[in-house]
C-alpha cells in the first residue's frame, strides 16, 4: 500500500508542478503521504486505532497492527493473455480550456512494467 501511496502522491505533485506551476515542497509531500496513509487505513478499517500524528510516533505499533478480516482485495487491472502486452493510457485536464497531459504504462502478462510515459499536451 505504501508504494502506491507514495507513487500517487508524487504523481499529484508532478501534476501541480506541470499544470499549476507550483514549486515542489518536499516537507508538504511527506506530510500529505502520512495523512493519505492514515485516511487509506481508516477507510480499510473504520476502527483503526491511531491518529495521523500517532503514525509518526508509533511506527512500530503500525507494523504490528493487523486487521486482515476487513482487508478486501480489489483487482483494478486485468492482465493480457499470456505472451501479450497491455498498454493503458489516461488523460488529465483541469477544465476547458486548461493545461492537459497524457500518460501511459506498458505491462506484460505478469504485470511487470516495461515502459511508462507522461507529457503535457498543452492547453485544450
Amino acid at each position: 500500500m505504501l508504494f502506491f501511496l507514495v507513487s500517487w502522491s508524487i504523481w499529484l505533485l508532478c501534476n501541480d508542478v506541470i499544470f499549476k506551476q507550483k514549486t515542489p515542497d518536499y516537507d508538504t509531500l511527506f506530510f500529505l503521504i502520512i495523512i493519505r496513509l492514515y485516511l487509506w487505513l481508516k477507510a480499510i478499517d473504520s476502527d483503526f486505532p491511531y491518529l495521523a500524528l500517532d503514525m509518526l510516533r508509533l511506527v512500530e505499533e503500525l507494523f504490528r497492527w493487523n486487521n486482515l478480516q476487513k482487508l478486501k482485495l480489489v483487482i483494478m487491472w486485468s492482465p493480457p493473455k499470456v505472451n501479450s502486452f497491455k498498454w493503458n493510457m489516461d488523460e488529465s485536464l483541469l477544465g476547458k480550456p486548461s493545461p492537459s497531459g497524457i500518460g501511459g504504462v506498458l505491462r506484460n502478462h505478469y504485470g511487470i512494467v516495461l515502459g511508462i510515459f507522461s507529457f503535457s499536451t498543452g492547453i485544450l
